[in-house]
C-alpha cells in the first residue's frame, strides 16, 4: 500500500516544491550562451525598433496618406486608429497628448516598454529570465484578460468617435 506524504504547511505533496525566489520569476544562467540569445533576442530586436522610431519620428509630423485600411474604405476610424501618433506622443514625453489621442495607448506603452526591459535584462546579464508559477495566468485569466483588452479597446473607439477624432 502506498503512503502518502503529508507535508506540515498543508502543500500538495505530487506538486514540487518552488525555492522561494522561483515563485515570481525564475532565473536560469544556462551553459550555452546560445540558450540566452534565443530567449531574449527575438524580443528585444522585435520591440527595440518600435520604441526607436517613435522617439526618432517627428512629434508633430502628419502622414501625407492613411495607412488604415478601414478608415479609407469607410472614413470612420478602426479600433487601432491613433495608437501610432499616440507612441510618438509618448516617446516625447507628452502624455497629455498621448492621452487625448488614444488613451489607450498609455497602458500598452508602459507593457510594452517592460516587456522591452525585461529582455533587454535577461541578455545583458546572460540569464534565461522566464515568469515563475506565480505569474502564469491560468485558460480563465487568459479567457478574461482578452475580454478586458476587448472592452478598453471598444471604450478607447468610443471615445474617439464621441470627441471628432478621425
Amino acid at each position: 500500500m502506498d503512503e502518502q506524504i503529508h507535508s506540515s504547511d498543508g502543500a500538495n505533496p505530487s506538486v514540487p516544491a518552488v525555492p522561494a525566489g522561483a515563485r515570481w520569476l525564475r532565473i536560469e544562467k544556462p551553459a550555452a550562451r546560445r540558450a540566452v540569445l534565443r530567449a531574449h533576442l527575438p524580443w528585444v530586436l522585435l520591440l527595440a525598433p518600435l520604441f526607436l522610431i517613435a522617439r526618432l519620428a517627428p512629434l508633430a509630423g502628419v502622414l501625407p496618406f492613411t495607412v488604415c485600411t478601414f478608415r479609407n474604405l469607410t472614413g470612420w476610424p478602426c479600433l487601432f486608429c491613433g495608437f501610432t501618433r499616440a507612441f510618438v506622443a509618448l516617446a516625447h514625453g507628452q502624455w497629455q497628448a498621448a492621452a487625448t489621442q488614444c488613451p489607450a495607448a498609455i497602458p500598452l506603452f508602459g507593457i510594452l516598454a517592460g516587456l522591452l526591459a525585461w529582455h533587454a535584462l535577461g541578455l545583458l546579464s546572460g540569464r534565461i529570465v522566464t515568469p515563475g508559477p506565480a505569474l502564469r495566468p491560468g485558460r480563465w485569466t487568459w479567457v478574461l484578460l482578452l475580454a478586458g483588452v476587448v472592452v478598453i479597446l471598444l471604450a478607447n473607439w468610443i471615445y474617439r468617435l464621441a470627441s471628432g477624432l478621425r
